[in-house]
């Protein structure tokens, strides 16, 4: 009898729990928009969904830090991935609530207070965080109890978001990792061993299932770390900080060490370092409001568990969660594109609308991502030109094939060519060979802060960001057609290069001009090698990398200023000709002299090394000198019968 009740009272708790998840979820159920448009990001949104659904081979074959289930994350209303993303969005967070009330009602805290802090949780964490949350959660079970079933979900759970975006996996996967650690100071080796092969056994199995093959999981982990590692200085924004408040900021962070004395209490501070620092250099690196929010968001998911573990007063963890969020937010103010948002509070409109109302709202999507890409809709006489052959564009934007859908669009293994580093941009120059290279190019305008057409994302120079693909493009790829928003380019069998001339190894000061030898029928570039000091790669793993800059000093007086990274400088800056405006045919003045800068010259050595490289242009293909590769204006179908281009037909 005495057993029966406690079963029957154990089941009415967990009935109470799951429905006040219910009820947090319907109150703080978010105002969906799964729409796209024209741009970097918008553009991908639609290619990740599209090709889940047309093409997932090309899917798991990509190298990029969203992963073949990003739909889970960023859905568009195209077949059924809203839907799915709507049951999986739902399951997660009730899933979160429930774990998290259950999991802290054993430890004698205030059944007000666990609800309370669910249902703030419930208004603040987004998809990444609820999916970090459960792992957490889970990871705080299995050091406690050593239950494998715990480690079977937090590894579950961390695979799914491993496979949806690289940030969440890798902070799961690094919570996981910390808590087996702390098994095996506990000394419960058995546990460890069997936990272990537990973690590779789902690991290699929910990877197979998602990516079909085994070689390929260790493909996208290596790729996974690579990417991660080079996001610092690749993506790197100067912001005005105020460092008064990110020292108070980090003090807080850090004051529960000091406090917390029971070792339970200090297990779960240890499982949430990994995450706190991941968060913190994913944030703190780019620093626009869109990266240092999601740190803003994680701060609510910290405390909250260490307010529910850690063992010390309440009224200390809700000072420095005070102290903490206060100072964050206020220095998050400075960042770029800050938007001073406030919690929804029209939860149960916005789940009405969504459950009930959900085909209307999808016609409505629909309607608002057409309209968004009208601007990518391609003249008639160029489509027709490129007709059933495969096409692809550079540098990022894919709406033209959203847009166009009657294009073969052929997406290439990094999707868009982001400027990470020269392991990235060897894979997107492979993609873009004579052997692999789709039929057309689209390369598109990026207006720079100058009003130039080929600026690239921060202040970059878009023949600089890729400097291998570059050349491949220019070298496989023949201009047929300029328009006012893009060059086409036809893959020929004439290559455009013949000879590669690498001048001996100079050295020179930070910010000390360099005259450049001119010639007229080659491409000149500077192969530029930077090494960091002692301080610059301290600075560079706790914080962020510095900003490099790139002068050019133009014949007629005018110097411009554009960024540069340095992991891919040494594989060739691009000096002349400095081509601004590839639409039109107007003669641009030369580089006679370039500098390079940096915004903190004691983060590197004092010297930096370059060399001078010539490419020759082929001038049985181009008799107007390298300029040609950009300015030759020729009516297409001219083109088509007087130059020595592919039969796609023979193919």
């Amino acid at each position: 009898m005495q057993i029966t009740r406690r079963v029957f009272d154990k089941n009415k708790t967990g009935i109470e729990y799951l429905i006040f998840s219910l009820i947090c979820f319907i109150l703080t159920f978010p105002n969906f928009d799964p729409t796209y448009g024209i741009g970097l990001d918008t553009s991908y949104v639609w290619a990740l969904n599209h090709l889940f659904s047309h093409d997932y081979q090309a899917l798991v074959n990509l190298t990029y830090p969203y992963g073949p289930l990003a739909f889970l994350k960023i859905p568009i209303a195209e077949g059924c991935n809203f839907e799915i993303q709507l049951f999986f969005y739902s399951i997660v967070k009730i899933w979160f609530l429930y774990l998290f009330i259950a999991t802290f009602s054993n430890y004698n805290n205030k059944k007000i207070l666990i609800y309370a802090t669910a249902f703030i949780l419930s208004i603040y964490l987004n998809i990444d965080y609820l999916l970090i949350g459960l792992v957490i959660l889970y990871s705080i079970r299995f050091t406690n109890s050593h239950i494998l079933i715990d480690v079977s979900l937090a590894v579950f759970v961390a695979c799914i978001g491993l496979y949806i975006k690289s940030s969440i996996g890798i902070s799961a996967i690094a919570v996981i990792s910390m808590g087996l650690l702390l098994v095996l100071i506990d000394k419960q080796y058995k546990f460890l061993l069997l936990s272990g092969a537990l973690f590779l056994f789902l690991f290699f199995s929910i990877g197979f299932v998602v990516l079909k093959s085994f070689p390929q999981i260790i493909e996208y982990i290596i790729n996974t770390f690579k990417l991660s590692v080079g996001y610092s200085s690749a993506l790197a924004i100067s912001v005005n900080n105020n460092w008064f408040l990110l020292t108070l900021f980090i003090i807080s962070v850090l004051l529960p060490f000091f406090f917390i004395k029971e070792k339970r209490g200090k297990d779960v501070l240890l499982l949430l370092q990994p995450v706190l620092f991941a968060t913190w250099k994913h944030a703190i690196s780019r620093q626009d409001y869109s990266h240092t929010r999601l740190m803003f968001l994680f701060l609510f998911l910290y405390w909250a568990i260490i307010l529910m573990e850690a063992g010390i007063k309440k009224k200390w963890v809700l000072s420095f969660f005070l102290v903490s969020i206060c100072s964050f937010y206020i220095n998050m103010t400075n960042t770029w594109n800050f938007t001073l948002q406030v919690p929804d509070h029209k939860g149960v409109k916005h789940f009405y609308h969504t459950v009930f109302n959900l085909s209307e709202r999808k016609e409505m999507w629909q309607r608002e991502s057409a309209n968004n890409i009208i601007g990518s809709i391609i003249d008639s006489s160029i489509t027709k030109v490129i007709g059933s052959s495969s096409i692809d564009s550079y540098p990022w934007e894919l709406s033209y094939f959203s847009a166009n859908k009657q294009l073969n669009w052929k997406a290439r293994k990094t999707l868009q060519s982001g400027s990470f580093d020269a392991w990235l941009d060897k894979i997107n120059a492979d993609d873009f060979n004579y052997q692999n290279g789709p039929d057309f190019l689209i390369l598109h305008y990026s207006r720079d802060r100058y009003g130039g057409y080929l600026g690239s994302i921060d202040d970059r120079y878009l023949l600089n960001d890729n400097p291998l693909t570059i050349i491949n493009v220019l070298n496989y790829y023949s201009l047929i057609e300029k328009s006012e928003q893009f060059l086409l380019f036809r893959k020929s069998k004439d290559r455009s290069f013949t000879d590669l001339n690498v001048e001996e190894m100079h050295y020179t000061n930070w910010d000390n001009w360099i005259q450049v030898p001119l010639y007229e029928e080659v491409i000149t570039r500077a192969r530029v090698f930077v090494k960091y000091s002692l301080w610059g790669m301290i600075k560079y793993f706790l914080y962020k990398s510095d900003i490099y800059f790139i002068d050019y000093m133009l014949e007629d007086g005018v110097v411009l200023t554009y960024r540069f990274i340095p992991e891919n400088a040494g594989d060739g800056i691009w000096i002349d000709p400095f081509i601004r405006y590839p639409n039109n045919d107007t003669t641009e003045p030369r580089v006679t002299k370039i500098r390079f800068r940096c915004s903190d010259k004691i983060s590197n050595v004092e010297k930096l090394t370059y060399q001078l490289e010539r490419i020759t242009v082929n001038k049985e293909k181009h008799t107007n000198s390298a300029l040609s590769l950009f300015h030759k204006k020729t009516n297409l179908a001219d083109h088509m019968v007087s130059t020595n281009t592919i039969s796609f037909d023979d193919q």
